[in-house]
């Protein structure tokens, strides 16, 4: 018992003292990390040095929209199909290509750009009109060939690309909607079209109670002349003009304002007819031999051929040679016109001689020269008294058609002549030309297209008619 006693009294104290010895180590460890640990260093605070390089960025853009309520504008780099929004204040300059203040009301959508902006904040910091881009204006001398994204302008061809952008009356149009009656301008970089606004656009001549006149001519203006055919509706530039009418020694005049994308009725039966004048033309052809058609009838040129004033389809072949496809507006009493036939290359068949020969379609372009004999001179002695004008001709193709699928039910025009109600055909013509879309209760609309010199047929489909 006493045994037990004493041990009990001799644990106490070693347990003390091993707790004491573990405190010590503990403090003593805690301390020497203390005295190793390496000092703190303060950092100073410093405000992060941007470049003014890396706050603001340049663009050459095409404007697409002005945002005013908001203060914006829509743009798309040249190049690239995306758009994007930037903001602008009271304190960003506008300016034009030469340097001089504009606002912002004065610049169009199409417009080409040169821009500086935040790239952080999408603020803009200037805008001035590009002077690195060209402009051509009152442009009606071009050609759009949608396929191959070329435009020929005056004679000179320009490419264009998936960025490229059309705008009639401030929006954003179709490149199809464009036709080639438009006046527009055009902008661009070295050789590539970057926008296309409509500056003029067309209404339509729709004719009616024609019967009499079928077979005659019709002038709008001094630059329109088509044959009359059944329920023409014409394409016309916007703008007043005087119309004529002619056919078998009668003619009659009437005064018409043509509205942009709205329809004038002309109704012949109305109008005051009188009997036109005559002239006596000479036609001085070579070679002698020559066969000429006038008005698709053979006629005898040995003396003076009497004509009704007005215009009339000259026609002149030989064996040897191109043929010349041609129109004459007699206006005098007396006139010469001299017509020398271009020989057929030493290589050319008699077959594609006898295609050169092929008559016109109706409907195919006026005051023309064949394709194969464009370079042929025309000449007039008296140009007060028969004037003519020359221009290619498109190819006509008697197997292959264009197809028109929808909108169903829509009267359909070929370069303003009737060819039915869709879907329907016409014969194959190539080159650019405009369809026209019309029907009760909806807006006439027209479009471009290029049809190409190749062995298809060729099938077009175009969206529903708005209603009126």
């Amino acid at each position: 018992m006493n045994g037990s006693k004493n041990v009990k009294r001799a644990i106490v104290p070693i347990a003390f003292i091993l707790s004491l010895a573990i405190l010590s180590a503990f403090l003593i460890t805690n301390e020497y990390q203390k005295r190793n640990k390496p000092a703190k260093t303060e950092v100073p605070q410093t405000e992060e040095v941007v470049s003014l390089d890396d706050l603001q960025t340049s663009d050459v853009v095409v404007l697409l929209e002005k945002l005013t309520a908001d203060k914006k504008l829509r743009v798309r780099r040249l190049g690239s199909v995306d758009d994007y929004e930037l903001t602008y204040d009271a304190t960003v300059p506008f300016r034009n290509k030469y340097g001089n203040s504009i606002t912002v009301s004065e610049i169009k959508n199409g417009e080409v750009l040169d821009i500086v902006y935040s790239k952080h904040s999408g603020q803009l910091l200037s805008v001035s009109i590009s002077s690195q881009t060209w402009t051509m204006t009152d442009m009606t001398d071009y050609e759009i060939d949608a396929n191959r994204k070329k435009m020929t302008i005056m004679g000179e061809a320009y490419q264009f690309g998936a960025d490229l952008m059309t705008f009639s009356e401030d929006a954003p149009v179709r490149l199809m909607d464009i036709t080639n009656i438009d006046t527009l301008t055009i902008k661009g970089y070295n050789r590539k079209v970057c926008s296309i606004i409509v500056e003029k656009g067309h209404g339509y001549l729709r004719i009616e109670n024609d019967a009499y006149f079928i077979g005659g001519w019709i002038e709008v203006g001094q630059k329109i002349i088509r044959p009359i055919t059944e329920e023409m509706l014409l394409p016309v530039p916007e703008g007043r003009y005087r119309v004529k009418v002619t056919n078998r020694g009668y003619a009659g005049e009437e005064n018409v304002v043509i509205v942009r994308d709205e329809e004038t009725k002309l109704d012949l039966s109305k109008i005051k007819v009188e009997e036109v004048a005559i002239a006596h033309v000479q036609f001085d052809l070579s070679p002698e031999y020559a066969q000429l058609y006038i008005d698709d009838e053979i006629t005898d040129y040995e003396d003076r051929v009497p004509l009704e004033y007005g215009t009339h389809k000259i026609k002149v072949t030989a064996a040897g040679y191109q043929t010349v496809e041609t129109n004459i507006k007699v206006g005098n009493d007396y006139a010469n016109v001299e017509i020398a036939l271009d020989p057929l290359p030493e290589d050319e068949t008699d077959e594609s001689d006898q295609n050169t020969q092929t008559p016109p379609a109706a409907g195919e372009t006026e005051n023309t020269v064949t394709e194969e004999t464009e370079s042929a001179p025309v000449s007039t002695a008296d140009t007060t008294s028969a004037d003519q004008t020359t221009e290619t001709t498109t190819t006509i193709s008697e197997n292959k058609k264009i197809y028109v699928e929808s909108p169903k039910e829509v009267e359909v025009y070929l370069d303003g002549n009737y060819i039915g109600v869709a879907p329907v055909s016409t014969g194959k013509v190539t080159g650019s030309h405009t369809i026209t879309l019309s029907k009760s209760g909806f807006i006439t609309k027209s479009y471009t297209i290029y049809v190409e010199n190749d062995n298809n047929d060729v099938t077009l489909s175009f969206s529903d008619l708005m209603a009126e």
